[in-house]
């Protein structure tokens, strides 16, 4: 039997301290010199892939992903990094062979796109905004705790990809993204990701080898490989579970998302 959420619940908050460990071991030092340096400047939070692989167990750090509240209170210690600035307002920094997506949180893409559906403090906030499951949680570095949701939770228990936040303005890298980490951590399929995939046409979906040089650097799965995992998920059965309504705000098509 597996785990219980409560029970999950409490070894995600008792590993605030050593996730922090975790950074200071898989890190070089001016990796570590940077979140610094910017954490004594701002209240930082980390999330996306560095948090699912450290309770994954995974030592792997292939990129960072930070959320600041202020980037005027540490451009200058960017302009002493190689980066470059996206067209969402985020910067994307090499520290020698770290990548480090830097966002300020107001300009983060999920809250800019319905700012007025947020009633809420923007912080509590971000975890929900995620995609994946895997990525619903946030870790408050200055003061050393995590923010997370159920999803999460649940992630953890079932080992299942699924969509907590199935708006996103790169439909494309969602789908190869879906491909990467079920077969980079043999993850079963949950109820949501069918369901978005299911609303999906394929057709429409192009530019994937393209997609995938931009941003792994390389080809990984060819457009044929991509296409036959994405229908095998769409026909896995599974035992029913409790379905996840979405507001009816999220409910729209493809072609409204932004490429």
């Amino acid at each position: 039997m597996g785990k219980k959420l409560a029970d999950i619940e409490k070894e995600i908050k008792s590993s605030s301290k050593l996730f922090k460990e975790y950074l200071s071991n898989n890190l070089d030092n001016d990796a570590i010199d940077f979140v610094e340096k910017i954490s004594k400047k701002n209240d930082i939070y980390i999330f996306s892939g560095v948090i699912r692989n450290f309770f994954l167990k995974k030592k792997e750090i292939r990129d960072l992903d930070i959320v600041v509240t202020s980037i005027k209170k540490i451009e200058n210690i960017i302009k002493k990094y190689s980066y470059t600035k996206n067209s969402f307002g985020g910067y994307k920094i090499s520290v020698n062979n770290l990548n480090i997506d830097l966002w300020e949180l107001t300009n983060t893409w999920a809250l800019n796109y319905q700012p007025n559906l947020f009633e809420e403090d923007n912080l509590s906030l971000l975890h929900k905004t995620s995609f994946f499951n895997f990525s619903s949680i946030v870790y408050n570095y200055n003061d050393e705790y995590f923010n997370f949701s159920k999803d999460f939770q649940q992630f953890l228990q079932t080992k299942k990809l699924d969509v907590v936040f199935p708006v996103n303005p790169n439909i494309s890298l969602c789908v190869i993204n879906t491909v990467y980490y079920t077969e980079k951590f043999n993850l079963g399929f949950g109820t949501n990701l069918k369901k978005f995939l299911n609303s999906l046409n394929l057709e429409k979906i192009d530019n994937l080898e393209n997609i995938q040089i931009k941003h792994f650097g390389e080809v990984k799965y060819s457009n044929e490989f991509i296409i036959n995992k994405i229908t095998q998920i769409r026909n896995h059965k599974d035992k029913p579970t409790e379905k996840k309504e979405y507001p009816i705000y999220l409910l729209f098509s493809e072609t409204n998302v932004e490429k």
